[in-house]
């Protein structure tokens, strides 16, 4: 159902080529029957236009993300980041020990931490549609046949 999880992963190497191509990413999952690895490798592509770079990845009913395990193209480093959450989107940057959180507003329909933008007036009237145009309100300017 819609209870599967995801999440959004986008690398950029630092000593390896900036896109992260040829990147592996080894994601350890908690789920209710128990852990369970997913292994994904980044290639060009993809119709997205320039997100095609990120990596959205379906978690299916995990409950947590132990670690993910990313083994940089060219020198084969190895990084581990932690304190990853599904549903959530990250940029992992190469030799950067903490994952980057991004906020990307057009997943969450709520957007939570969007500032809410005030209306200017506090006059109650002003947002009446009625009261808005002075001459809807008027009786003297509705033309009398």
């Amino acid at each position: 159902g819609s209870d599967n999880r995801w999440i959004s992963l986008e690398l950029v190497g630092v000593r390896a080529n900036r896109s992260a191509i040829g990147a592996r990413i080894e994601l350890l999952l908690e789920t209710p029957k128990g852990t369970k690895t997913l292994r994904r490798t980044v290639s060009s592509g993809g119709s997205f236009g320039s997100n095609s770079l990120r990596q959205e990845i379906g978690l299916g009913q995990a409950t947590a993300i132990r670690s993910a395990t990313i083994r940089w193209p060219g020198n084969n480093e190895t990084q581990i980041f932690r304190d990853l959450k599904p549903n959530r989107f990250y940029r992992l940057v190469e030799g950067s020990r903490e994952p980057e959180a991004l906020e990307r507003p057009s997943h969450s329909l709520s957007g939570g931490k969007a500032p809410h933008h005030h209306h200017h007036g506090s006059d109650p009237k002003s947002a009446d549609p009625k009261t808005a145009d002075p001459k809807a309100a008027d009786p003297q300017s509705i033309p009398r046949p």
